[in-house]
């Protein structure tokens, strides 16, 4: 399947090769080797997704500022990959939805394929939760890949993709060490959220397609969603003490996504060619080891202290009450991803 660039997005690449400059409708239809009226029509998507465009008689379009907008031909010019496999919406249900859907409609793909969208309407977190998705206030992709790896490697992809993410985040703080003087450096907790400080801003969800004759993983979509710049007092008050987002400079909101696929795609290969680095990478940002954690299991409440992550990826917590009452024998309890919850 060849992802296919946007009308829309095509039109607005040309006029920002032109910022404040007009541009004939004429010159556009014959650059894109389209009709007028498909020009008119790109146009007034651009405009009703906010981005300020004027018409000046007789001479053409002016996009009079230019949105911090991310470019499929960038992202894989970064990655080095064909720019049929990188696809950019503005608006989607969710990014890991139409990655199943094309999975579902196609079975010739390029891989890595990976999608990304300004804004999700269905996004969705561990087990169905929603996960909160405002228009262009963040970041969300999809990766589609192809993975040599059995299906008890599984909880590696997820694990490979937190590391990726707070990779980029510290080769971004360094990028402007002046711009993040005051940012706290991430952290991970276990399993698949990315914090700054006491905020979580980053959440990761992964879905395999596997395949029950060989008990390997045939394809996998890892979904990540990075709240950049939000207004915190506008998104639902539950949520207020809890979310937090990642600033970046003007202009570098595609070059931040190219580098959390870059690390990401670098971190999967890890998984193959070198776990124990990569594991070694996780403990270092956990913020969960040798803390006290809290779960539910079997509707039993456990506390304890996390003592390490294992190279399969699960949690070892020393027990220390069960339900309330106190164990002062060594038990432990290793928490595989998607069984429990855990609270710090």
């Amino acid at each position: 399947m060849i992802l296919k660039i946007s009308t829309k997005n095509k039109v607005l690449e040309i006029l920002e090769s032109n910022l404040r400059q007009p541009v004939s409708g004429e010159q556009i239809a014959g650059q894109l080797g389209i009709s007028r009226a498909a020009v008119n029509k790109a146009i007034a998507e651009l405009r009703k997704d906010g981005i300020e465009i004027t018409a000046k008689t007789r001479s053409g379009y002016v996009l009079e500022q230019s949105p911090d907008n991310i470019y499929a031909q960038d992202i894989a010019a970064a990655l080095g990959l064909p720019a049929c496999n990188v696809i950019v919406l503005n608006t989607i249900d969710s990014t890991n939805n139409e990655a199943k859907r094309m999975l579902n409609q196609s079975t010739a793909m390029n891989f890595p394929a990976i999608i990304i969208a300004n804004e999700q309407t269905a996004g969705r977190g561990r087990h169905n939760r929603t996960f909160v998705s405002p228009k262009a206030s963040s970041v969300y992709l999809s990766t589609i890949i192809k993975p040599d790896l059995p299906m008890d490697k599984m909880l590696l992809v997820t694990i490979a993709a937190a590391v990726a993410i707070v990779n980029a985040i510290e080769e971004q703080m360094s990028s402007d060490p002046d711009f993040y003087a005051e940012m706290v450096h991430p952290k991970i907790k276990w399993v698949n959220d990315i914090y700054v400080g006491s905020r979580k801003v980053c959440g990761i969800l992964t879905e395999a397609i596997t395949d029950v004759e060989t008990m390997s993983i045939d394809k996998v979509v890892v979904g990540i969603g990075i709240n950049i710049g939000i207004d915190i007092a506008s998104w639902p008050e539950e949520l207020r003490d809890i979310v937090g987002s990642i600033d970046l400079p003007q202009g570098e909101r595609s070059v931040f996504v190219g580098r959390v696929l870059r690390h990401l795609l670098a971190c999967i290969d890890m998984i193959a060619q070198d776990e124990k680095k990569l594991m070694d990478a996780y403990r270092a940002y956990s913020c969960v080891i040798g803390e006290p954690v809290r779960f539910v299991k079997q509707g039993m409440n456990y506390e304890g202290l996390a003592e390490t992550i294992e190279y399969d990826g699960s949690l070892r917590v020393r027990i220390m009450s069960i339900d309330g009452v106190q164990h002062d024998d060594y038990l432990v309890e290793h928490l595989s991803y998607g069984e429990i919850s855990i609270q710090i």
